[in-house]
C-alpha cells in the first residue's frame, strides 16, 4: 500500500512539473499564461500539503517529532496561502 501511495503521490508531482515547464514555453514564447499559472500554482499548494501529510504518516509517531525534517516542512506548509483547502 506505501508503495502504491507513493507512486500516485509522483505520479502527481511529474504532472504538476510538466504543467511548469508547459507554463514557462509558452511564456517563453509570448503567450499570456495566467491562467495555467494560477493553475500551476494552486496545484502545487494543493499537493505540498497532500505529500506532507502523506510523508508524516508514514514516519508515524516519529513524524511528529520536532527533530524531524518532515515535522519542521509539514509545518511550513500552513504558511503557503494556496495550499489552504477549500470547502464549499
Amino acid at each position: 500500500m506505501i508503495h502504491f501511495r507513493l507512486a500516485e503521490l509522483k505520479t502527481e508531482i511529474e504532472c504538476l512539473r510538466s504543467l511548469t515547464y508547459r507554463a514557462v514555453e509558452d511564456y517563453v514564447a509570448g503567450e499570456n499564461v495566467t491562467m495555467m499559472a494560477s493553475m500551476a500554482k494552486l496545484k502545487a499548494g494543493r499537493l505540498t500539503r497532500e505529500v506532507n501529510d502523506a510523508c508524516l504518516q508514514y514516519y508515524g509517531g516519529m513524524g511528529f517529532m520536532n527533530e524531524t525534517p518532515i515535522t519542521r516542512s509539514y509545518r511550513m506548509v500552513d504558511l503557503h496561502p494556496s495550499a489552504e483547502v477549500q470547502t464549499k
